[in-house]
């Protein structure tokens, strides 16, 4: 987008696909103005922008992002206005850190992603060896558990 008076942007980036780049979090150089909670995507085959529907949970910036290899893109920390008002009730805004993750969805997972999603959450309380005796696929049920010191 271009904005009047902007000075730059400033924005976090991640890697979709081989042909696409998602760029979140964008926030303009421009007195006055707000992050947003955006997501945009730049075609690199046809150089062109896209806006996705999805936006972020939060209007964030100065966060960090990465794609994992299920396609989603993850998000982490990062700082946000807030607004409060001062002693004599005229409104400031100051920036807060925050320290929250953020997953987002940016494909439909396959089958096997969903089933694995649905029956960890039914049956998390479960151990590793459980759910390799129930037939999981190892790759899931290792990838899924932190492996204890002892």
């Amino acid at each position: 987008k271009d904005i009047e008076g902007s000075s730059g942007i400033n924005a976090e980036y991640g890697v979709t696909k081989e042909t696409w780049m998602e760029v979140h979090g964008v926030r303009h150089f421009v007195p006055n103005t707000d992050a947003t909670s955006d997501i945009w995507v730049f075609d690199l085959p046809t150089s062109t922008w896209f806006e996705l529907p999805q936006t972020l949970p939060l209007e964030i910036f100065f966060h960090s992002g990465a794609v994992g290899s299920d396609g989603d893109l993850y998000l982490f920390g990062g700082s946000r206005y807030c607004q409060w008002k001062d002693r004599n009730g005229n409104p400031r805004k100051i920036t807060k850190r925050i320290n929250k993750l953020f997953k987002l969805q940016m494909q439909l997972p396959s089958l096997l992603e969903s089933a694995w999603e649905v029956l960890f959450e039914h049956y998390g309380h479960l151990d590793q060896e459980d759910f390799l005796e129930m037939g999981v696929p190892e790759f899931l049920v290792r990838r899924s558990f932190v492996p204890t010191i002892r």
